[in-house]
């Protein structure tokens, strides 16, 4: 049995695919040409932190300015847009009744984590919540996982697990010395995915019971 499930939130505990999309066709709009977010880099802006993204795609413009309208926009425009996985609230509440803690590690900054997860109805479920703002290196580094730990005074990493749906969240947990799981989502994804060579793999959050509580 796991003692501790900490998880991605993007992509895995909520689905933000819709909403991260828009956010990146407005800055498109905003500062560059439509037309010009392919599918391609559609499918490359899920995942990584937002900063690489906007360095990559906008680098003759301010980052901090761009990454600000993106999140104005997110707030002012998107946010409904991102909603909680099958059976996530489900889940959150059946490892809160069998006293199993249960932490965020994301690349998203701290207060979006929070205002999402008030929105959604997740506070009272989750226990220790780490933002990409509270760490100095983002994942693969370790940190986040290992500040959550610390934060939850939990020394055994045996009864740990992380869960998310990206390559580096799998090479966080790995780095980490936890359990990952790979929570599957976008098609494009799967098969870089199974070649980090997760501990398990999930396509529904409610697979995750077994894996936890050994039921």
């Amino acid at each position: 049995m796991k003692k501790v499930v900490l998880f991605d939130f993007d992509g895995t505990l909520v689905d933000s695919e819709a909403c991260i999309l828009a956010c990146f066709e407005h800055l498109f709009e905003t500062y560059s040409n439509k037309e010009l977010f392919t599918h391609t880099l559609q499918e490359e802006v899920l995942g990584p932190p937002l900063d690489v993204m906007v360095k990559r795609l906008f680098p003759n413009h301010n980052t901090e300015e761009v990454m600000d309208e993106y999140r104005h926009y997110q707030v002012e425009e998107a946010g409904d847009l991102i909603t909680c996985m099958p059976h996530c609230i489900d889940v959150l509440n059946r490892f809160k009744q069998e006293g199993v803690l249960v932490g965020i590690v994301s690349t998203r900054k701290q207060d979006s984590l929070f205002y999402h997860m008030n929105r959604l109805h997740m506070n009272d479920l989750v226990d220790v919540v780490i933002g990409g703002d509270l760490v100095s290196q983002q994942k693969p580094s370790p940190e986040g996982i290992l500040k959550a730990l610390k934060k939850l005074s939990f020394q055994n990493k045996d009864q740990v697990m992380y869960v998310g749906d990206n390559v580096i969240d799998i090479q966080a947990g790995q780095n980490a010395g936890v359990t990952s799981v790979a929570k599957l989502g976008h098609l494009g994804k799967i098969h870089k995915i199974q070649q980090a060579h997760p501990d398990a793999l999930v396509e529904d959050l409610i697979e995750l019971l077994p894996l936890v509580l050994e039921v």
